[in-house]
């Protein structure tokens, strides 16, 4: 009996070790994705300012030659 005891209390103790563990790359894995969520955001903001500028300037562009063209359009 006391064998029996022994060995469930081993086994105890092992699984309380692998639950620990468990938790921490739990709260490991948890810190990565935050860490990600926040990368992403990051990189995603960093990049609609330029974007945002390549639409103003093709905007510009293409009224300024459109009206170009219709000008030639109309003296020919």
């Amino acid at each position: 009996m006391a064998v029996v005891n022994l060995e469930l209390k081993n086994e105890i103790k092992q699984r309380e070790l692998a639950e620990k563990k468990l938790l921490e790359k739990a709260n490991d894995l948890q810190n990565s994705n935050n860490l990600l969520k926040q990368l992403t955001y990051s990189a995603s903001h960093d990049l609609k300012e330029p974007l945002r500028n390549i639409t103003l300037m093709t905007q510009h562009f293409q009224k300024k030659f459109t009206e170009q063209i219709e000008k030639e359009e109309r003296t020919t």
